[in-house]
Order: structure tokens, then sequence, then C-alpha cells
């Protein structure tokens, strides 16, 4: 992947399209949106196979969504960033049986989600408005989300509410993975602190 990203940027350096000096940031881009389309593809085929087109759609839609504006853990390893997004696209070819239980964990799952949103990420510093956009946008998408479930539950389209309460929660867990990390962090800086003192 690093070769392939090398040799694009060095043709777009070459047709004068970026500066030299942005070629880390547009290396990374590229490297990043290579692992998103291999692992987009081999959902979408998984999808395809299992004939669940739809709840692939459903859940992605949902997921991306949420996950652009509300924030969560992110991988740094590259073996980690594929894991993880195989591990989050499988749950949509689960289906929830128990809809009261479902029903109570993907509610929990956005109020824990409009409380901490959003999340900044250490590669990406917010402002105050835009932390008060991305806020707003969490909790629009989340009403927005609320509706379509209930909606979904009362026609019985289970297998949707379903894709849709499944990307609701991973959401919430890389929101609590990223509050677990960060927390350990800084007991870890705390704990080499006082070893120096």
């Amino acid at each position: 992947m690093q070769k392939v990203a090398e040799i694009l940027v060095g043709k777009m350096r070459a047709h004068s399209l970026i500066d030299s000096s942005d070629s880390n940031i547009y290396e990374y881009g590229i490297k990043n949106l290579i692992y998103i389309g291999i692992n987009l593809l081999w959902a979408i085929g998984f999808a395809v196979y299992l004939g669940k087109c739809i709840e692939l759609l459903v859940f992605l839609f949902t997921f991306i969504i949420l996950r652009s504006y509300a924030g969560g853990l992110h991988c740094k390893r590259k073996f980690c960033l594929i894991l993880s997004n195989i591990i989050v696209l499988l749950p949509i070819f689960v289906e929830i049986k128990n809809n009261f239980v479902s029903l109570l964990c993907v509610l929990i799952s956005m109020v824990e989600i409009a409380f901490f949103s959003p999340m900044e990420n250490q590669n990406k510093k917010m402002s105050m408005d835009e932390e008060i956009r991305y806020r707003k946008t969490v909790h629009i998408t989340l009403a927005v989300c609320l509706c379509i479930l209930i909606i979904m539950l009362s026609l019985g389209y289970f297998r949707l509410y379903s894709s849709m309460g499944v990307a609701i929660i991973l959401v919430c867990l890389l929101q609590i993975l990223n509050i677990f990390k960060e927390n350990t962090v800084k007991k870890l800086k705390g704990l080499m602190r006082d070893k120096c003192l």
C-alpha cells in the first residue's frame, strides 16, 4: 500500500497538482482510502453473497454519519485498522432477536453518544464552533435514527432495525473504548511523572 501511495503522490507532484510539503498528508490519505476501499469491497461482496445489500447500506449510512461527527477510538496501526473494519462490518449480518433488550441497548447507546459527542481526535483538534456544529449534527442524526428505528420496528422490518441498531451500538462502544484509552494514558503519564519525582 505504501508503494502505491508513493507512486500516486509522485505522479501528482510531477504534474504540479500538489506541493512537495504536502506529500506525507496525501500519502496517508491515499493509504487510508485504499484500506477503506478494500474493506468496502469485501463487505459488498459478502453482502451480495448473503443477499443483504440493503442491510449493508443501512448499517454503513448510519455508522459513517454518526462516526464522522461523534468520534471515538481510532487505530494507528494498519493491521488494527483492517481488523477493526472487518469486525465493524460483520455485525450487519447478525439479526437481533429480542426486541425489548435490543431497543434498550440502542437507547442507552444513543444517550451515551449524545452525551459524549463530539470526541476530539489527537490528529484533529476542534474549534468551539466546530464542536457546537458537530454536537448539533449528532443530536439531529440520533433523533432521525430514533424515528426510523421506531418506524422499522412498528412495520416489522427487523433486519433493517438490527443493522441500524448495531451501527449505533458500535459507535457507542468505540466512544467507550476511546474514553478508556484516554484514562489509561493519563494514569500511565501520572505514574511516570511520580516515578521521575
